[in-house]
């Protein structure tokens, strides 16, 4: 894939008065929600990932986890791995 400096230039859509929030969290009912939600949906749940695992992929040395909200409602999350292998 090239650089396209074309794309530099189109226009960004307004999102300034979007009420979306992305937050850092340590919160252990943060973790709780997102691992229920991974161990609920698939592939997760053909791989058999418990609940349990899904907790423990979340936790870690180089992991943060982030929660995305909406107007102030849970919309998602996402998961950032600092740290290479």
């Amino acid at each position: 894939m090239g650089f396209y400096p074309d794309l530099l230039k189109t226009p960004r859509p307004d999102i300034s008065n979007k009420m979306i929030q992305l937050t850092l969290t340590k919160d252990e009912k943060d973790f709780d929600t997102c691992a229920l939600l991974i161990s609920q949906s698939d592939p997760w749940v053909f791989l058999q990932f418990t609940y349990e695992k899904c907790r423990e992929i979340l936790k870690g040395e180089g992991k943060e986890l982030y929660m995305i909200l909406d107007k102030g409602i849970f919309a998602g999350f996402i998961i950032l791995r600092c740290k290479a292998y």
